[in-house]
């Protein structure tokens, strides 16, 4: 059963709304752009494999796992698997070439077809925190269950090479196998009810991870933008329309408001909102504001608007 399902990496999302603001191309943007959607890709790939499976004993899925500890450091995980005999915490690479994993230096490096090494931060580690994360969770719920880590690489010519003694690393495609065995080596320790238990806890501990906006700084376009020419667009009555080409968008101010929460942050002012949308007056804004219905707090020029996930679910 999944739980949580796969969701698009807000860092993704992040990096589409700049390659669409970006007053010119950035190389390095394009490809960290690139590098993230190939990993979110490559988790997809494993969630395929996941389903193929249709594991028959009682289990429950996590994909895109995130949660703080007590001290407020935070966790990734890319897939939580649980069941009755043990919960398998598993990292998902999408790297081609040839993988070395070196547990003394701790280091992780790619080999490239022309011969270029590039080091990595190291998922075997990455992997050991977590698993000591859902550790610590069971402890506080006083359940002992096996936890196991892996990694899996999820690009099918990828070659690997000196494997790491301390986590299983292996191809996607060795996943069922992998499962196997691990019913094979793990008795049942937890009924259907304390696996609803642990399930529980684990859905209380989630926590939505603010966006990590490290970008450097850019000049960006602001407000609505054409999506035919990427110029900026002007308020027009109740749409929004290019002052290079004439095409005219009703969903302009809700496209603009979505890149806004993921390029700068969640709560929007009307003054801000006036300086980012292009508009002249305190009225116009607020009329606009109110036709979004978004939640907001404080009265007058104290009054800040919340733009959700979903805005551009509003304008339908």
């Amino acid at each position: 059963m999944i739980v949580l399902e796969r969701r698009i990496p807000d860092q993704l999302l992040m990096y589409e709304a700049l390659l669409r603001r970006m007053d010119r191309e950035y190389g390095d943007i394009v490809l960290k752009y690139q590098n993230l959607k190939k990993g979110y890709y490559g988790e997809l790939r494993a969630d395929r494999e996941w389903k193929d499976m249709h594991i028959q004993r009682e289990h429950y899925l996590f994909y895109s796992f995130e949660a703080k500890n007590q001290f407020g450091h935070t966790f990734q995980m890319d897939t939580l698997f649980m069941c009755r005999h043990f919960i398998l915490v598993m990292e998902s690479k999408d790297i081609g070439g040839r993988l070395d994993f070196d547990d003394t230096t701790r280091q992780f490096t790619q080999t490239r077809a022309n011969g270029e090494v590039l080091s990595f931060s190291n998922p075997i580690d990455q992997v050991l925190r977590h698993q000591a994360f859902v550790q610590d969770e069971l402890m506080k719920i006083g359940v002992s269950l096996p936890v196991v880590p892996v990694v899996v690489i999820t690009d099918s010519s990828t070659i690997i090479g000196s494997k790491s003694k301390e986590v299983s690393v292996f191809n996607i495609t060795g996943l069922r196998s992998k499962l196997e065995k691990l019913f094979e080596r793990y008795p049942q320790v937890l009924s259907n009810g304390q696996l609803g238990y642990v399930k529980d806890h684990f859905v209380s501990c989630y926590t939505k991870l603010p966006i990590k906006r490290n970008y450097p700084p850019l000049l960006l376009l602001r407000g609505a933008i054409c999506t035919t020419c990427r110029k900026q667009m002007v308020h027009v009555r109740r749409c929004f329309q290019c002052v290079a080409c004439g095409v005219k968008n009703s969903r302009g101010m809700y496209e603009a408001m979505h890149d806004y929460r993921l390029l700068y942050k969640e709560w929007i002012t009307n003054s801000e909102f006036r300086d980012y949308m292009g508009i002249s007056t305190v009225y116009t804004a607020s009329k606009m504001l109110k036709r979004m219905n978004l939640p907001h707090t404080g009265a007058n020029k104290n009054r800040r608007y919340f733009i959700p996930e979903d805005i551009l679910e509003r304008c339908k």
